[in-house]
C-alpha cells in the first residue's frame, strides 16, 4: 500500500499533485451511529463509497473556470466520449471521510445523532495509515473549500476535484481517504455500463485497535446507549478506550 499526502515524501503519479494533508498526529473524527460502529468491529473494515453516492450531487465537480477552459480545449474529445470523465471521477474511485479538527463538533453530533445517540471514532492520519490495507494506492488529505465561481483548480490531475468543495460545505472540515477499485468485468471502452458494474462502495480492511485511539460518546446519549457501546466493544474482544463527551460538562454551567 502506498500513501500520498503533503506530510509524505512519496508523490502521487499525476503531475506530482498531492492534496493538502493535516499533521500526521492531528485528531480526526468519524461520527457514527451504533449500527455503523458495530459493523466496523464485526467486519474489521472501513466503508469507502463511490463519489456519486454522496448526498452532494456536485461531488467531484469542477469550478466554473475549469469547465470553461476544458470546454474550449477538449470540446471534440468530450463530444466523442463524455463518459471518460465520469469514469475517472466517479466510478472507480472510492472515498472514506472524517472530520478534521482538534476538538469535537456540536454540528457533527447533531448531524449524526439518532434521537440524541451517537459516537465518534477518534484517530489520527498516522494511525489510519498504519492500520489500513487498501486495494490500491491510498491518497489522503483535507478538503479545500473554495468559491467555485472564481476559483480554478490548477492541475489536470483527475483526483483533484475530489479534494475541493464549495464554500457552503466548509463546516464539514473533511479529511478524506481515497483509493481505487475496478471490477474484473469492466468493459473495454469507457461506457455507461461501468456505473452498473462497479460496486457503490467497498469494504477496506483495517486493524481496528491500531486505528481507534478513543471512542467518544455524544453528550446527549442515553445511559442505555453508553452501556450498549461498552458491551458491544467488550463482546468483540477489543481493548478500546471509551469516554463520554465533555461538551456539556457541568463545570461550564452558569452559577
Amino acid at each position: 500500500m502506498t500513501v500520498s499526502g503533503d506530510s509524505d515524501d512519496r508523490t502521487f503519479s499525476f503531475n506530482n499533485w498531492k492534496p493538502k494533508s493535516p499533521a500526521i498526529d492531528k485528531d480526526v473524527w468519524r461520527y457514527r451511529c451504533l449500527e455503523h460502529y458495530t459493523s466496523i468491529l464485526d467486519q474489521q473494515c472501513l466503508w469507502f463509497s463511490r463519489p456519486d453516492q454522496f448526498d452532494d450531487p456536485f461531488e467531484g465537480s469542477l469550478p466554473r473556470k475549469n469547465i470553461e477552459e476544458r470546454r474550449d480545449k477538449y470540446s471534440s474529445f468530450v463530444k466523442k466520449d463524455r463518459s471518460a470523465f465520469r469514469y475517472i471521477y466517479r466510478f472507480v474511485t472510492y472515498l472514506n471521510c472524517w472530520y478534521s479538527e482538534e476538538h469535537e463538533s456540536d454540528a457533527m453530533w447533531r448531524l449524526y445523532s439518532d434521537e440524541g445517540n451517537a459516537l465518534a471514532i477518534k484517530s489520527t492520519p498516522s494511525k489510519i495509515e498504519e492500520s489500513i490495507n487498501a486495494p490500491d494506492e491510498l491518497i489522503f488529505g483535507e478538503v479545500d473549500y473554495r468559491n467555485y465561481d472564481t476559483f480554478k483548480i490548477e492541475t489536470e490531475n483527475p483526483i483533484a476535484p475530489l479534494f475541493y468543495k464549495r464554500n457552503a460545505f466548509e463546516f464539514e472540515k473533511e479529511f478524506r481517504l481515497l483509493t481505487h477499485y475496478h471490477s474484473s468485468d469492466l468493459p473495454g471502452s469507457m461506457s455507461g455500463e461501468i456505473k452498473e458494474i462497479q460496486p457503490e462502495g467497498i469494504p477496506v480492511p483495517v486493524d481496528v485497535e491500531k486505528m481507534i485511539e478513543e471512542v467518544i460518546i455524544s453528550p446527549t446519549s442515553s445511559e442505555e446507549f453508553i452501556n450498549n457501546v461498552e458491551s458491544i466493544t467488550e463482546e468483540y474482544g477489543y481493548d478500546i478506550t471509551i469516554n463520554s463527551s465533555d461538551l456539556l460538562n457541568k463545570e461550564y454551567a452558569f452559577f
